[in-house]
């Protein structure tokens, strides 16, 4: 644990939860007006009618059937269950508190390598407060809100533009101890984002790029051949990914006129080992961002 003095931005979310406490949004609506985003969806105690997703209405129903009489889900309950189905969209948190028992802070202690895929980063281990910016604000005050009111919630948002994902839909659920306390908060957490879906689908190796040269998400082909977890820790480039250099200098203005589409051969790494490349290079858009589309298929 740890003492020190509470920050503008901790007394900020603090304000926030104590809002989501009381079932209010306003500042909520503030802060993602903000960020130029549209406002989320927090539903406490959500119904099955709620529950469109189809994975999220699992998800909800698995741990219902596995909680206590009094709807509770406990921890012990939580660690017999087999939630293999759900593992890769599943986080798990922990409070941090500090020496006067305030919560500071949310530890991942899992984080689903399908959310990792889709955020661009894996943060188990990591805190809450290195997202940074409203959706930190957002998660932390949302969190400490369950431990308050100790519900389930169901909430919708739009991540930053940055993120390869139109929007998230999570199910927040609070996981006791033996003592009754909340020790823990389970979150399903699935990305809508139906261009990703369409690459996982394609057999080849793709990556979507940022024009600055970073690796914003790599199909599973991708992933298997290049590395599977190599770009969730930290941003990285194509060359530094894959081996494989393109120019990704152009304006924006000349991008999109010309509707960049090239092939070349590219010589690439695989495990080490030199590989040949047929690259296809093309231009899209999602969420109003530019983005290049490279196929890299071996030879």
């Amino acid at each position: 644990m740890f003492q020190t003095a509470p920050t503008d931005a901790e007394i900020e979310t603090g304000a926030l939860a104590a809002e989501l406490v009381d079932g209010r949004t306003e500042m909520l609506r503030h802060l993602f007006a903000a960020a130029n985003a549209t406002s989320p969806i927090v539903i406490w105690d959500p119904m099955d009618r709620d529950l469109k997703h189809p994975v999220v209405r699992a998800f909800a129903t698995q741990l219902r059937s596995i909680a206590d009489a009094e709807g509770r889900l406990t921890q012990s309950a939580l660690e017999a269950a087999d939630l293999a189905g759900f593992n890769d969209w599943m986080m798990l948190l922990e409070p941090l508190r500090d020496a006067s028992g305030a919560v500071r802070d949310f530890r991942y202690l899992h984080y689903g390598s399908e959310i990792a895929a889709s955020y661009g980063r894996d943060m188990t281990g990591r805190c809450t407060s290195e997202i940074g910016g409203h959706i930190a604000a957002f998660f932390a005050a949302l969190y400490q809100a369950v431990l308050v009111r100790g519900e389930w919630v169901k909430s919708i948002h739009e991540p930053p533009s940055e993120v390869f994902a139109r929007i998230w839909r999570r199910m927040i659920v609070p996981v006791y101890d033996a003592a009754g306390e909340i020790a823990r908060i389970a979150v399903l957490n699935v990305a809508d984002n139906d261009l990703r879906a369409g690459l996982e689908a394609v057999p080849d190796p793709v990556m979507v790029v940022r024009q600055n040269g970073n690796v914003t998400f790599a199909n599973g082909a991708a992933r298997a051949l290049f590395g599977e977890r190599r770009f969730l820790s930290d941003p990285v480039t194509l060359e530094a990914y894959s081996g494989i250099v393109l120019d990704m200098s152009q304006p924006r203005d000349s991008v999109l006129d010309r509707r960049v589409h090239t092939e070349e051969t590219q010589i690439g790494v695989n495990n080490s080992l030199i590989v040949h490349f047929r690259v296809t290079r093309s231009v899209i858009f999602y969420r109003e961002q530019l983005y290049y589309l490279v196929i890299a298929k071996p030879e």
